[in-house]
């Protein structure tokens, strides 16, 4: 994936987590803890960091030098989905 790319998506990503842990701490500053939709907020939020880090990890890998050779393909893992509430 060209460079332009990964930093596109890996931006987007953070978005993503940034947006839905505003939305967390805000519920948080707020105080509503606890139900269905504090459930699905940190569930959302969850998601989104574990796809930021599955991300971050797999361009980590792009740049092993263990890796066998040039030619191997080191595509950057694609998150499943946008996390939408």
């Amino acid at each position: 994936m060209p460079e332009n790319e990964q930093r596109y998506k890996a931006y987007k990503l953070l978005r993503d987590l940034d947006s839905l842990t505003s939305l967390t701490m805000n519920q948080v500053a707020y105080g509503r803890l606890g139900g269905p939709e504090w459930k699905a907020t940190i569930d959302a939020q969850r998601a989104a960091f574990e796809q930021w880090v599955l991300y971050a990890e797999s361009l980590l890998e792009c740049e092993d030098p263990k890796r066998e050779t040039d030619s191997e393909s080191c595509d950057p893992v694609q998150p499943d989905q946008d996390v939408q509430i």
